[in-house]
């Protein structure tokens, strides 16, 4: 029904209704009163005027009179949306400015918790001294793909097929080769440090130890090294020649209760054999077969 300057009438009971919806902000079509009638069309307009355009309008349409639909703003964005419904709804439906920081969130959830794990697995001791922490670097410059994709959108003011794909397929496809090479890798050093002799003292770590172990000896005579070899008056000069292997020497035993390196032998930096059962090879190769692998 109309009245009679030709904008729609509603009932007072249809007003009320209609102003609890803007108030709430809801953008949905409300009373329609027939298939007829352009009420539906009007009223989504308005939504849209509400809620993006009132801002900028020096009229704004009045409730109490029941002229809704009225204002020139909203004949204009009626006219869109006969001209155009597809491309009003994904407006209303799906706003930029919603878009932008919604997606950016949702990545963040879903790849925040894997991130995190990679880069505190790369500030592990043992994984520094026989892998690196440079994976770790990589997987720390993840979230600015995020970032990124956020500017993006944010001046494109539209979802951009693009940045989305790459969103998801950058930080998925880089976790995916992260995490099977370090698995891989962190499976065949965990098999050669718990196996015999020979494998465990190919990479040279055992040579280093009986240094030490020699040091010492040498050093018996000394007060100060009943407090560990670190004490003996020679280590500073003889740690030139091994500082990365006596370090790392230092730093397992002190870590993981463990004495000797392929061979069972007396701890040479801490001297607390009370509570050592296994050696330190094997103390490092069960690192690797919880933390590695199971990544």
């Amino acid at each position: 029904m109309r009245a009679g300057d030709g904008s729609p009438e509603f009932s007072e009971a249809q007003r009320e209704s209609l102003k609890q919806r803007l108030l709430l902000g809801i953008g949905r079509d409300v009373a329609r009163p027939g298939p007829e009638s352009d009420n539906a069309g009007l009223l989504r307009a308005n939504d849209y005027l509400v809620h993006h355009r009132l801002a900028s309008s020096s009229a704004a349409p009045s409730l109490e009179s029941g002229n809704y639909g009225a204002t020139p703003v909203a004949e204009e964005v009626a006219a869109t949306v006969e001209a155009s419904p597809a491309v009003f709804a994904s407006k209303l439906l799906d706003p930029p400015e919603v878009f932008s920081p919604v997606f950016t969130l949702a990545c963040l959830m879903l790849f925040l918790s894997p991130i995190w794990q990679v880069v505190y697995l790369a500030g592990d001791r043992d994984v520094q001294f026989w892998i690196g922490s440079w994976f770790g670097h990589v997987t720390a410059l993840l979230p600015a793909v995020f970032i990124v994709g956020f500017l993006v959108h944010v001046r494109l003011g539209r979802p951009h097929y693009a940045v989305v794909l790459a969103c998801f397929l950058v930080p998925s496809l880089t976790l995916f080769a992260l995490g099977r090479g370090l698995a891989q890798h962190g499976a065949e050093m965990a098999a050669m440090l718990r196996g015999d002799a020979g494998s465990c003292g190919a990479v040279g770590l055992q040579d280093a130890w009986n240094a030490a172990r020699d040091l010492q000896q040498r050093c018996t005579g000394e007060a100060s090294v009943d407090r560990g070899v670190q004490w003996c008056s020679q280590y500073e000069v003889e740690r030139e020649q091994h500082s990365n292997d006596w370090d790392y020497f230092r730093a397992t035993e002190e870590s993981h209760g463990c004495a000797g390196w392929c061979d069972s032998g007396e701890a040479l930096w801490t001297l607390d054999d009370s509570l050592r059962k296994d050696t330190c090879s094997l103390a490092v190769s069960q690192v690797f077969s919880r933390k590695v692998v199971s990544l």
